[in-house]
């Protein structure tokens, strides 16, 4: 793909944004680490889930203006959407990378995560014989991703795309600008 100063490389401006997504999700992962906060209820999981929808519309939104002002001040909505999902795609396995690196450097990590989700599952009003189930099938599956850091790797990229896709499709209705028609 040829590019100039004035039409740069979808890719290459993709991937800088991406990078600075994927840092901003390993600073909120880093300090929910440091401060030990582990979502064991529904309104804790809830301010992570929306702090988390409100960092990726954000980033999205202003990496796609800036690149739409890169290349001339408009963008399809097809474009502004593979620019959205290459920005995902990169922040993806930033952040992927980081969370595996923090279960590979801390063991304790995993299990706090496991605890909190169980002390979830603990607080439904669910009979004990469903409780059991689900706590015995969060720890194999947390232990099984979580134990391969190549697993947790992909595991976190798949959540980053479909989350993702999902918001990209929604942004890009806002981040699209047409050219203006020209009937002369």
């Amino acid at each position: 793909m040829e590019t100039s100063a004035n039409n740069p490389s979808i890719v290459k401006t993709a991937s800088l944004y991406g990078l600075y997504l994927g840092l901003t999700l390993c600073c909120v992962t880093l300090i929910c680490y440091l401060l030990n906060y582990y979502p064991d209820s529904f309104g804790a999981g809830a301010l992570l889930f929306i702090l988390s929808i409100g960092i990726y519309i954000s980033f999205i939104v202003w990496s796609t203006k800036k690149y739409r002002m890169q290349i001339g001040g408009y963008i399809s909505y097809s474009k502004a959407l593979l620019f959205g999902i290459l920005v995902v795609v990169f922040a993806g396995i930033l952040s992927s990378v980081c969370t595996a690196l923090l279960h590979m450097f801390d063991p304790s990590y995993t299990q706090n995560m496991i605890d909190a989700s169980i002390r979830l599952i603990e607080r439904m009003n669910i009979p004990e014989v469903q409780i059991e189930a689900a706590r015995a099938k969060v720890v194999a599956q947390m232990e099984s991703t979580y134990s391969n850091p190549f697993l947790a790797i992909l595991n976190g990229l798949q959540g980053s795309l479909i989350f993702g896709l999902i918001l990209c499709l929604i942004t890009s209705i806002f981040t699209r600008k047409a050219k203006p028609m020209d009937f002369q």
